[in-house]
């Protein structure tokens, strides 16, 4: 019987000291390695979402382009994207207006309104600009789309974000040529 009691004790010891795991200091260490990866991973992410915005309102104002154009040709008759600089606001208009001009913001009939600068009430963009001098060409005030997909003219609305943790990136959306092609351009 001592024999079995000490064959007993033998095994439970030995099955004890074979056993793995990990001691506490071991997963503090790992804890705390993980804590900083974490840190330094979302320190990396916020850096990168006034970049990813200003990316998302370009395609939307691309995407708005091309939703314009394939009004005017379903509908069969002119549907402009008109700019107003002053407010950083675009819509989708149908109708020119009581003054027959497309440029003219306030007096369109407007189908869809967005404003650039702005996701959700915060500020996203920090300029929205339509200047000359820009890469692609021409600024403008309104791009009009005819019934048979083509455009009245061509020129671009400039997008950047000048976010001091933006890369400065600039987005050209517009149509280069008149034959009605929507462009998105990044500079």
């Amino acid at each position: 019987m001592q024999k079995k009691v000490k064959e007993t004790i033998n095994l439970l010891f030995s099955a004890r000291q074979s056993v793995a795991g990990f001691s506490l200091i071991e997963l503090l260490l790992v804890l705390a390695i993980f804590s900083v990866v974490a840190v330094i991973g979302t320190a990396n992410v916020l850096g990168w979402l006034p970049d990813i915005r200003l990316r998302s309102a370009a395609r939307d104002l691309y995407g708005n382009m091309q939703q314009a154009r394939l009004m005017a040709v379903k509908n069969n008759s002119p549907v402009a994207l008109v700019y107003d600089g002053s407010d950083e606001r675009y819509a989708i208009c149908t109708s020119a207006g009581a003054d027959d001009d497309w440029s003219t913001y306030g007096d369109n009939d407007k189908d869809i309104k967005k404003n650039i600068a702005s996701d959700g009430g915060s500020r996203t963009i920090s300029r929205v600009t339509a200047a000359a001098d820009q890469f692609l060409g021409n600024p403008i005030t309104a791009i009009v789309f005819l019934p048979d997909g083509s455009s009245v003219g061509s020129g671009f609305i400039y997008i950047q974000n000048t976010h001091p943790d933006s890369s400065g990136s600039i987005y050209a959306v517009g149509a280069k040529v008149a034959n009605g092609n929507v462009v998105l351009r990044k500079q």
